[in-house]
C-alpha cells in the first residue's frame, strides 16, 4: 500500500470516527431534550404559603382556586402544597383579636417552586349599617368563593377584615344584623336591621356600605307569644351558610328591616318551639304586617289513609290562623276527631287513629261508611309571595302559648 493509500485510509478512519461520535452525541441528547419540554409544560411545582412577618396574625387555614377551572383546594393547616402551571387565587383565614379575616392572594406556578405571601395589613374592615346611630351590630358572617365549586367562610368574630380583590368569578357575601344599643332579652330590640350584601367578580378598597332607613324594606312582625318575658330570638339566614341573631319581643310588636335585594329568611324561637317568617321580599319603602301565634293552631292541608281499620294522618305542619306555621310540637296540645255527618267515629293522636266509634257517637265499621278527608281549612300556610302588594301572609313562624 502507498503512503498516499495509507494516509487516505487514516483520514477516512477519522472521519468515520468523528461521525460515529457525533451520532453517538445526538443519538444520547435527543432523549434528554425530549423529556426535559414536557417537564416544563405540566409538571406541578412545589408552593409554600407564608404569613408577612411582624403581622401577628397567624394563618388558621389556606384554600386554593384555580382560576380556570375554579377547582379548589382546601389545604387545612398545611403550608405547602404541589401545583400545575396556571393561575390561581388564595384565600386564607385568620382570627386575632375581635377581628376575622379573609386574605386574598393571586398568584401563577409556571416553572419553579415559589412562596406565596399573605399580608393581613392589606385587609379592609367590612361595615353594613344604616343612620341610625342608636343600632350596634350583633353579629357578622362572610363567605367568599366561586358559588358552585366552594366557599371559604371567615372566622366568627365582632369584626370583619378582608383583602379587596378584583378576580372574575370571585364573589363575597357579607350578612350583618343590628339592634337598638342595650337590648337583651330582658329588653329587647323594638327593631332589627337585617343586611346583606354580595361584591360579585371585584371588592373595592371602599368597603363600607350604608343605607339610609327608607332605602330599606320594612316588616311589621305582630307577636302572639308566651309572653313579654319569654326569651325569643329572631333568627335569621342568608345565602351564606350562615346564622344571625337579636332578641325581640316575646309577645308584641317589632320591626324587621332589610336591606334592597336580600335573599334572608327569618325565623322566631322561643324554648323549645318557632316560628318561620319565610323569605324576606318586601319592596323598598313599604312597609307590611306579619301576624303569628294567633289561635288555634291546626294542621294544615296533607294526605290521609285508611288501611283495614287503621288511619293514619300525614299532615303538614300544624298552622295558625293567620298562614303561620309552627314547626315544633312541643308546645303544642293536639287531638283529632274523625266526623261524617253528625256521626262521631274517633277521637285522639292525629298520628294514628282506630275507627271504633267514641262515646259520642253509634259504633260503624270502616267497610260500610266509607271516608275522605275534609276539604283545606281556609287558614292554612300559603305560598311566600314572590311580589310586593297586597296579598295572603306568607308562612311565618312562631312559638305558641
Amino acid at each position: 500500500m502507498t503512503r498516499s493509500a495509507r494516509t487516505l485510509s487514516r483520514r477516512a478512519r477519522r472521519r468515520a470516527a468523528s461521525a460515529s461520535a457525533a451520532l453517538a452525541a445526538l443519538l444520547l441528547a435527543t432523549p434528554a431534550a425530549a423529556h426535559a419540554v414536557p417537564l416544563q409544560a405540566t409538571g406541578a411545582h412545589t408552593v409554600a404559603f407564608a404569613v408577612k412577618p411582624g403581622s401577628g396574625v397567624p394563618i388558621a387555614a389556606v384554600t386554593v382556586f384555580n382560576r380556570t377551572t375554579w377547582q379548589a383546594y382546601a389545604l387545612g393547616g398545611n403550608t405547602r402544597t404541589t401545583l400545575a402551571p396556571g393561575s390561581y387565587v388564595a384565600v386564607a383565614t385568620a382570627a386575632t383579636g375581635s377581628a376575622g379575616y379573609l386574605i386574598v392572594r393571586t398568584f401563577n406556578v409556571s416553572t419553579a417552586a415559589q412562596t406565596v405571601t399573605f399580608d393581613p395589613s392589606a385587609a379592609k374592615n367590612v361595615v353594613l349599617h344604616t343612620d341610625d346611630t342608636a343600632a350596634e351590630r350583633t353579629g357578622i358572617r362572610a363567605t367568599l368563593g366561586t358559588g358552585s365549586s366552594g366557599t371559604v367562610s371567615a372566622p366568627v368574630a365582632r369584626d370583619l377584615r378582608v383583602t379587596p380583590f378584583s378576580v372574575p368569578g370571585l364573589s363575597l357575601a357579607v350578612h350583618e344584623m343590628q339592634q337598638r344599643v342595650g337590648s337583651s332579652q330582658a329588653s329587647p330590640t323594638p327593631y332589627v336591621y337585617d343586611l346583606e350584601h354580595v361584591w360579585k367578580d371585584t371588592l373595592p378598597s371602599t368597603t363600607t356600605l350604608k343605607w339610609n332607613r327608607t332605602q330599606l324594606g320594612a316588616e311589621s312582625v305582630v307577636v302572639h307569644g308566651p309572653g313579654t318575658r319569654a326569651p325569643t330570638l329572631l333568627n335569621s339566614t342568608s345565602w351564606a351558610p350562615d346564622q344571625l341573631s337579636a332578641p325581640v319581643t316575646g309577645a308584641g310588636k317589632f320591626t324587621w328591616y332589610a336591606s334592597p335585594k336580600a335573599h334572608l329568611i327569618g325565623r322566631l324561637e322561643s324554648g323549645t318551639g318557632g316560628y318561620a317568617l319565610g323569605y324576606y321580599d318586601n319592596p323598598v319603602g313599604r312597609t307590611e304586617t306579619l301576624t303569628v301565634g294567633t289561635a288555634p293552631v291546626q294542621p294544615s292541608r296533607g294526605y290521609t289513609t285508611l288501611s283495614g281499620n287503621v288511619l293514619t294522618s300525614d299532615e303538614n305542619l300544624p298552622g295558625d290562623q293567620t298562614g303561620a306555621y309552627q314547626s315544633d310540637f312541643a308546645q303544642l296540645s293536639e287531638s283529632t276527631v274523625l266526623t261524617q255527618g253528625d256521626r262521631t267515629w274517633t277521637a285522639g293522636d292525629r298520628q294514628r287513629l282506630t275507627t271504633e266509634n267514641s262515646r259520642t257517637g253509634p259504633r260503624s265499621s270502616p267497610s260500610s261508611t266509607p271516608w275522605s278527608p275534609p276539604p283545606p281549612r281556609t287558614g292554612c300556610p300559603r305560598a311566600p309571595r314572590t311580589s310586593g302588594g297586597s296579598g295572603p301572609i306568607r308562612p311565618a313562624v312562631r312559638p305558641h302559648p
